[in-house]
C-alpha cells in the first residue's frame, strides 16, 4: 500500500486582479490546516535538502520544492510533487505516453502488479510490461482495493471560487475574495483505467465566516485502502478544514472524515498512513523536529484500543509493512540524504540497511515479501527500481536491484503500490529479528559519491 500527495497538489491562490492575500500567510482558523501543512514539510525538509544540493531532490523533477501555497503539503522532506511536465534530467521533456525502460534482460520481473505515477498519469507494471491507465495529467497516489478490481486515487481539480476574507483577515466581515482552488478529490476506477467515479470531493460551502457564500476545501492526502476494503486511511485536516493534518479515516464509499485520536504533541501533523496486513494497525510518519531539522518517527496506531506507539529512533518516515507484519520498510534521513532500511515493527531499530546512496526513498513491500519497489533520484529525475530480497533470521539477503524506468519522469510524491492475486502469496511466516548487533548492509547497496 502506498502513501502519496496529489500530483498538482491542492492550493488556493488569488485570481488575477482580485483583492486579498495568499492563504499561506493567514491567521487562524484557516491557519490551522495551512500552518500544519507548512510545518509538516518543514519537519524534514532541512534534512532532505542534501538531495537538492547533490543533484536535485524529488521535487526538482517537477520544477522545485512546493508548499501548501505552491503545491501542497508533501511527504516530509519530499520537496513537492515532482510530477509536472517541466524539464527533468538535464532539460529533457517526457513524452506522457512513452516510458524509457531498460532492455528486457536487465529488468526485474514484477510479481503481481505495481502501480506508479508519471507526469500526473497512473501506470501499471506487470511482469516486464508497462501499461498506462490514465491520461489526464491530474492523478496521483493510486492504491488497489484488496481484490485488485478497483484502483483508488486522487484527482486534482481546479476551480475559481469565492472565499470569505475572514479566512485571512481576523475580524473581516465585509467581502468575498476570488481565488483559484487546486484541490483533491478521492476517486476510483476499475483496474483497466476506465469508469472513473468520484468518492469524496473535498470542496465545501464555508459557513464559518461572514459574509456567507464562500467556499473552502479539506486536505485529502496519501490515501491507503484497508485490507477489508471498507476504509481509507488518510492525512487530513478534517471535514471542514478545522484542525491539523493528522491521521484520519474515510469510508471507501465517501461520507464524513473521521479524525483519529492519535496524540499530536509536536504540532507538525501526521503523514504516510499504511494499514498493517491484518487491518488492526496503521503505521504512519509522526512528524517532529529538533531545532530547524526534521526528526520524524514511525508511529503505530492500534484501531481496537485507539492507542499510539512511537517506534524507537528518529529520522524514519514513509512506512511499508512486510506481509507478516513483523517488519517495516522505511526511509532513513541522514546528512547524506534518504536511504531505505528495514525496522522492527514492534521495537523499532534497524534490521537491515538496504541502500547507502542518499537518493533512495518511498519503499513499498510486495504482498509476498520477495520484492521491494522504491523511487530513486538520478540527477534531477526520479525513476522506479525493484529490489529482490529474502528475509532471514539475521536480516535480509539481497538478490538483485534493477531499474524499471530510466527516463527520470516519475512523480516523486506518489510512491509505488502493489497488488498480487492470492494464489501468488504464500502464508506469511514471521521472521525472527536479530537480538543485537549493528544491522547488516546489503552487498548491492551503492555508496554516495
Amino acid at each position: 500500500m502506498s502513501r502519496a500527495t496529489p500530483r498538482a497538489a491542492p492550493q488556493a491562490r488569488p485570481s488575477e486582479g482580485s483583492p486579498g492575500q495568499r492563504p499561506g500567510g493567514t491567521a487562524r482558523p484557516v491557519a490551522a490546516p495551512i500552518l500544519a501543512a507548512v510545518l509538516l514539510v518543514l519537519a524534514a525538509v532541512v534534512s532532505f535538502n542534501v538531495l537538492a544540493i547533490t543533484g536535485g531532490g524529488p521535487g526538482s523533477a517537477g520544477g522545485g520544492p512546493e508548499g501548501p501555497g505552491n503545491g501542497g503539503p508533501d511527504r516530509p522532506g519530499n520537496g513537492g510533487n515532482g510530477g509536472g511536465p517541466g524539464p527533468i534530467g538535464g532539460g529533457r521533456t517526457p513524452n506522457p505516453s512513452v516510458v524509457v525502460v531498460p532492455p528486457p534482460e536487465e529488468q526485474s520481473e514484477i510479481r503481481g502488479t505495481l502501480l506508479f505515477t508519471r507526469t500526473g498519469n497512473i501506470w501499471a507494471a506487470t511482469g516486464r510490461g508497462l501499461t498506462q491507465l490514465s491520461d489526464r495529467g491530474v492523478d496521483s497516489a493510486p492504491d488497489f482495493a484488496p481484490d485488485g478490481s478497483v484502483i483508488y486515487f486522487l484527482e486534482t481539480r481546479t476551480k475559481e471560487a469565492r472565499v470569505s476574507c475572514g479566512r485571512f483577515e481576523p475580524g473581516c466581515q465585509d467581502r468575498l475574495s476570488r481565488y483559484t482552488f487546486e484541490y483533491p478529490v478521492l476517486m476510483r476506477m476499475d483496474a483497466a483505467g476506465s469508469d472513473r467515479t468520484e468518492v469524496k470531493d473535498s470542496l465545501f460551502s464555508d459557513t464559518s465566516f461572514q459574509p456567507s457564500g464562500g467556499e473552502w476545501f479539506s486536505w485529502l492526502l496519501q490515501p491507503d485502502i484497508s485490507p477489508d476494503g471498507d476504509s481509507v486511511a488518510i492525512s487530513s485536516d478534517g471535514e471542514e478544514a478545522s484542525g491539523e493534518l493528522v491521521l484520519s479515516l474515510l469510508s471507501t464509499e465517501g461520507g464524513p472524515i473521521e479524525t483519529l485520536d492519535a496524540v499530536e504533541s509536536s504540532g507538525l501533523g501526521h503523514s504516510d498512513p499504511a494499514w498493517s496486513p491484518d487491518g488492526t494497525r496503521i503505521a504512519f510518519t509522526y512528524n517532529a523536529r529538533r531545532g530547524s531539522a526534521g526528526a520524524p518517527r514511525i508511529g503505530v496506531y492500534t484501531i481496537a484500543d485507539q492507542s499510539l506507539r512511537l517506534l524507537r529512533g528518529n529520522g524514519y518516515a514513509n512506512p511499508s509493512w512486510s506481509p507478516d507484519g513483523t517488519r517495516i520498510a522505511a526511509e532513513r534521513t541522514s546528512s547524506r540524504g534518504r536511504d531505505l532500511v528495514i525496522v522492527d515493527a514492534e521495537r523499532g531499530g534497524e534490521v537491515a540497511r538496504l541502500t547507502n546512496d542518499g537518493r533512495s526513498f518511498a519503499p513499498a513491500y510486495s504482498p509476498d515479501g520477495t520484492q521491494l519497489a522504491y523511487l530513486h533520484l538520478e540527477g534531477q529525475g526520479v525513476d522506479l527500481r525493484v529490489m529482490t530480497i529474502e528475509s532471514t533470521a539475521t536480516g535480509v539477503d539481497f538478490l538483485e536491484d534493477k531499474a524499471i524506468t530510466e527516463d527520470g519522469s516519475l512523480d516523486a510524491s506518489s510512491p509505488p503500490t502493489w497488488w498480487m492475486p492470492a494464489d501468488l502469496i504464500p502464508e506469511p511466516t514471521p521472521t525472527p529479528v536479530p537480538s543485537s548487533g549493528a544491522p547488516p548492509s546489503l552487498p548491492g547497496a551503492s555508496e554516495a559519491p
